[in-house]
């Protein structure tokens, strides 16, 4: 997989963090920042991506405003709607009460 299989905002590769670590052998890599990951969850909407933005949200990794501010970046117009629709709807959920 390489960043043709995601939508990601315009200067997305400015905002990589760089991960090296003795469990990576001294070896780099280079992650999405949480919320250029966010937008590209929130294109795919499948179930597992909502269920992973939901916790970005609600462990505070990532804000509402800026997941919105940073999907008007999204190179495609029809993604970019799309995924503010998705951003909408998540920040209107609640989990449900505990059992």
């Amino acid at each position: 997989m390489g960043p043709e299989t995601a939508y990601l905002p315009n200067g997305w590769k400015d905002r990589l963090i760089r991960l090296q670590t003795p469990a990576t052998n001294g070896r780099i890599g280079y992650c999405v920042d949480p919320v250029n990951l966010f937008v590209s969850k929130a294109c795919a909407a499948r179930e597992k991506d909502l269920d992973f933005n939901r916790a970005l949200l609600s462990h505070g990794v990532v804000g509402l405003d800026e997941v919105l501010a940073r999907a008007e970046h999204l190179e495609v117009p029809a993604e970019a709607r799309r995924a503010a629709a998705c951003i909408h709807r998540l920040g209107a959920w609640r989990p449900p009460p505990p059992t």
